[in-house]
């Protein structure tokens, strides 16, 4: 890797992982929601998604549209929600329960450093 690339990942990450940025997205969690919508609604109608289904989150941020994906595959169905700051974990699981939701868990993960199996197409 670069190290110009390098500095800019070190940079990006000190932001996400710094205490303002959380609170900035927890302050405008419910407008950038509404402003997502459409393209939410468009991504639920191309991923068929049913009740029952466990998905995976990766990178969530404060939640959504995770926690919409946990209404659409209740009562059976389970998602996790993943970021790799704490402080955005700990507002996804404030949404999920505003939301009246226990089927969703939460895991603080780096997705850029997860080890993925070797998929073969």
């Amino acid at each position: 890797m670069s190290d110009d690339l390098t500095k800019f990942e070190a940079k990006v990450r000190a932001e996400w992982m710094d205490d303002a940025t959380a609170r900035a997205w927890r302050k405008w969690h419910d407008k950038s929601v509404r402003f997502w919508q459409e393209l939410t609604e468009a991504m639920f109608e191309v991923a068929k998604l049913l009740s029952g289904q466990r998905v995976l989150d990766l990178a969530s941020g404060t939640g959504d549209p995770a926690v919409m994906i946990a209404g659409r595959v209740a009562p059976h169905g389970h998602v996790v929600i993943t970021d790799l700051a704490p402080q955005m974990i700990d507002i996804a699981r404030e949404n999920a329960t505003k939301a009246g939701l226990g089927n969703v868990s939460f895991e603080v993960v780096d997705a850029h450093t997860m080890p993925f199996p070797e998929a073969s197409f």
